[in-house]
């Protein structure tokens, strides 16, 4: 019984140590889904667990139902207190997102012309209390990222009234205090795609496109 028990334990650390990074992409792509209601694909380039240190390249987060490609980014880069990943609390330092593209689709719901959908679903959280109080998770893994900067993102944006996708070149972002925590402690991850809007509105040059963002989206 102790030589099987020897076994399974050698045979055990030599697949964790060889297979590390596969190991680490399967349960962070179940964690993704879960955060983002997104499937998602992506490498893992560089991984240093102790040293708090992870670099993703090519990811890409889509739809569940029609496979369309949501978000997709080149790097990105992650520093974190290895020790909070055994806590209640994941404290993340520092975010860096290199080169990301949003792929934004405005459309009109297929029972109700007059009614919008889009794929972020911005029309349905904008259309709720703006003052929403998200409550700290208790069961779930709670997270704070310090510093969270976004780097040469663009949008590209289709709606209704036009068959062109408009390509946008958005700011150059710097957050601090973001997750999924005490409001009054960090600001909530996902009130950041509602600055980004803001940000995409403010960019637009097609005065048309601005308008029916206006008339939708800033009421």
């Amino acid at each position: 019984m102790k030589k099987i028990l020897i076994i399974i334990l050698i045979s055990s650390i030599i697949v964790i140590t060889f297979n590390h990074k596969n190991i680490i992409q399967y349960f962070l792509g179940k964690e993704i889904k879960k955060i983002t209601k997104l499937d998602a694909k992506f490498e893992i380039e560089k991984l240093n667990l102790f040293d708090g240190q992870l670099v993703f390249k090519d990811i890409s987060l889509f739809d569940k139902k029609n496979k369309n490609e949501i978000f997709n980014i080149s790097l990105l880069d992650i520093n974190f207190s290895f020790k909070s990943i055994f806590t209640d609390l994941v404290i993340i330092y520092e975010v860096n997102i290199l080169n990301p593209k949003f792929f934004f689709q405005i459309k009109e719901e297929i029972d109700n012309k007059e009614q919008l959908t889009d794929n972020l679903d911005l029309v349905k959280k904008l259309s709720e209390d703006k003052k929403k109080i998200y409550p700290p998770k208790k069961r779930d893994k709670n997270f704070i990222i310090y510093k969270l900067k976004f780097k040469n993102a663009i949008t590209n944006l289709k709606y209704p009234l036009s068959k062109n996708t408009f390509s946008i070149n958005l700011s150059d972002m710097d957050f601090s205090q973001v997750g999924n925590i005490d409001e009054k402690k960090a600001q909530h991850y996902e009130d950041i795609f509602g600055i980004i809007l803001n940000d995409i509105y403010f960019r637009v040059s097609d005065q048309k496109l601005k308008e029916f963002l206006k008339q939708n989206y800033f009421k």
